[in-house]
């Protein structure tokens, strides 16, 4: 399959995925494509911190340089805690 049409798939996949959670689990394990923030991750990378939060990786950054949000080593790979981010999600900066 050419990129083009594996990033329409895709693409397509995830407006399905946001109009019915329920979606068939089977489509995205064939196109390889992770469902944004699944209740199994606990940890999360910058990027999905950042589209969890609506924000560039730069904002994801200067949370982390001021204390707002604190991550985790994980042999040197930073990752950030699921409900840490919510929290974050739910009553903004502090």
């Amino acid at each position: 399959m050419n990129t083009d049409a594996r990033r329409i798939l895709v693409s397509a996949f995830r407006a399905a995925r946001q109009i019915d959670p329920d979606v068939p689990d089977d489509i995205g394990v064939i196109l390889n494509v992770k469902p944004h923030m699944s209740p199994e991750s606990l940890l999360l990378t910058q990027s999905e911190t950042a589209k969890a939060l609506n924000c560039s990786r730069w904002t994801v950054r200067n949370c982390v340089r001021d204390g707002t949000l604190k991550p985790i080593s994980i042999r040197g790979l930073k990752r950030f805690r699921r409900g840490d981010v919510l929290r974050l999600a739910e009553r903004g900066s502090a």
